[in-house]
């Protein structure tokens, strides 16, 4: 886990940079038909963005425009075909498809950790600030895995934006509930460690989801085989 928030901030301007540059390139092509994709902005920036234009080169005649929202698209009411988006997966008339895990461990940097004096056990952790993204007992969930009985929900602190919360852990303010599927990221969360290898599964995760009951477009088709082939 080594680099800097300020460089991830700068890989995701990038990163989307060229990935609208190369849809805008291939967009002007005649006789192409339209794939639209809602997409969480955090998955779009850091998975999405560095494979997307393997997707565009494979189907040229495909489309692609993305669209960036934090909720699935209501399907009813919204020009989309597909979602990529965070929660249970419950969503009415919708069938959703785990894409990525979205278990949460702790990270923070190796400076805070050196604060704690005794030998680092996860009942440390009451002592140093805690931050979250989703929801007020995940960390209670935490502790509660790692053996440790709590008579109340510990003190945390709500971030409710994930770019925002992984800098907060960066500027060593604390320690924060992250995805375990980017701790190997080293543009991401470089500088900060997981002091306990320990996660837990909230019942959230990113979901490909799509209107129940109806066919996929052959385009819709294409961009599901290719998404799960990636995360294969």
């Amino acid at each position: 886990l080594s680099s800097s928030s300020a460089a991830s901030d700068v890989y995701k301007r990038q990163g989307m940079d060229c990935m609208e540059s190369g849809i805008r390139k291939v967009s002007s092509q005649p006789e192409r038909r339209i794939l639209t994709v809602s997409v969480a902005p955090f998955f779009s920036a850091f998975w999405l963005t560095r494979r997307i234009m393997r997707f565009i080169k494979e189907n040229p005649k495909i489309d692609l425009r993305l669209h960036h929202s934090y909720q699935p698209p209501d399907y009813h009411r919204d020009q989309i075909d597909l979602g990529i988006n965070w929660g249970d997966g419950q969503w009415s008339g919708v069938t959703a498809e785990k894409v990525l895990d979205g278990s949460l461990t702790p990270v923070c940097t190796q400076e805070l950790l050196g604060s704690i004096k005794d030998d680092l056990q996860p009942a440390n952790l009451l002592d140093l600030p805690l931050f979250y993204e989703f929801h007020q007992n995940d960390w209670a969930d935490w502790f509660k895995a790692a053996g440790i009985a709590l008579s109340s929900s510990p003190v945390a602190t709500q971030i409710n934006d994930t770019n925002t919360l992984i800098k907060s852990a960066h500027e060593g303010h604390g320690v924060t509930l992250f995805f375990r599927a980017f701790t190997d990221d080293a543009s991401l969360v470089g500088g900060l460690v997981q002091p306990f290898d320990l996660a837990i599964d909230t019942g959230n995760h990113y979901f490909l989801n799509y209107p129940s009951g109806h066919d996929l477009s052959f385009e819709a088709k294409c961009f599901r085989r290719w998404i799960f082939s990636e995360i294969c």
